[in-house]
């Protein structure tokens, strides 16, 4: 790698960015064409630790044995077509034991999927509890992709370590550049997720503006929600959500039953309000009767 740089590829650029802001640091490499621009430009720099493993399926578990140690994420990358079916034992494994494995399997451009050219599989869709996040990161040619490669990153690799951990997928498209003159690796934008419990950022000195937001809630038919209701539904939608996968075919009619709850619930709230509001009308009927025989 003498006098060689990073890969002129930008979504190889984001990614070493981000995995270096993010503290992951670890790196099983399983050799191949595909995965080339990125392992060349993980090797130049220092700050990475290299570990080779020519057979994805053991890589996979050397991964899984590194993150339960060491409790930090490890990135594993290989080349495409077959080589990442390999991953999916030791990934299964990650996801049921929590660990925080992030899998990198490199692209040739989705469109040519379907069209047998070699090397070439669909990766678009994956197994339920192989990984809870899967990202597809095309090629970065304009600035609204990077934003959008920028964000799928990020929240990949926040994945790793949120509701207790798991595996995370990015496949990551390449274009084969063997042009690795990049020598100051861009500082891509990183994203914190804080949570109620983590310690806030410090505000900086000087004068702050904050502006806080709200909107309401709509159930079912447009309806206007309850404030109280409000933290219901998202919970409820989130809880969907993430059962979804679990779920198959049965998702759609359990949110249907959550919709009518819903409605059920929003209707005793609704009846529960107008109860308390009668009495103030009764008394407001008995002033005005007061005031008329006066």
């Amino acid at each position: 790698m003498e006098g060689k740089y990073y890969s002129s590829e930008r979504s190889i650029q984001l990614l070493i960015s981000l995995l270096k802001q993010h503290n992951i640091k670890k790196i099983v490499a399983s050799p191949g064409a595909t995965n080339l621009s990125f392992v060349a430009s993980l090797q130049q720099d220092s700050w990475f630790e290299m570990y080779s493993s020519v057979d994805e399926r053991s890589a996979a578990y050397i991964a899984c044995g590194m993150a339960a140690e060491l409790g930090e994420p490890v990135v594993l990358t290989c080349t495409g077509a077959t080589a990442s079916r390999n991953y999916i034992s030791g990934l299964t494994e990650a996801y049921y034991r929590k660990l925080p494995v992030l899998a990198v399997t490199s692209s040739q451009d989705i469109s040519r999927i379907g069209h047998h050219i070699a090397q070439v599989i669909d990766r678009r869709a994956i197994q339920n509890d192989i990984a809870l996040l899967s990202e597809h990161i095309p090629v970065t040619d304009d600035i609204t992709t990077e934003w959008s490669n920028t964000i799928k990153i990020n929240r990949a690799l926040l994945e790793l370590r949120h509701h207790g951990g798991g595996p995370v997928h990015i496949n990551l498209t390449t274009t084969y550049s063997r042009d690795y003159s990049v020598k100051v690796l861009p500082q891509a934008r990183m994203i914190h997720r804080v949570m109620p419990q983590d310690v806030f950022p410090e505000l900086p000195k000087g004068s702050v503006a904050v502006f806080v937001g709200a909107h309401r809630i709509r159930g079912p038919g447009g309806a206007e929600v309850e404030p109280q209701l409000a933290q219901l539904i998202l919970l409820g939608e989130q809880l969907l959500q993430r059962r979804a996968r679990r779920l198959g075919d049965r998702l759609p009619a359990l949110y249907l039953h959550f919709q009518q709850a819903l409605c059920l619930i929003q209707r005793a709230a609704h009846d529960h309000r107008v109860m308390q509001q009668q009495p103030k009308i009764a008394r407001r009927h008995k002033a005005l009767e007061k005031i008329k025989k006066r």
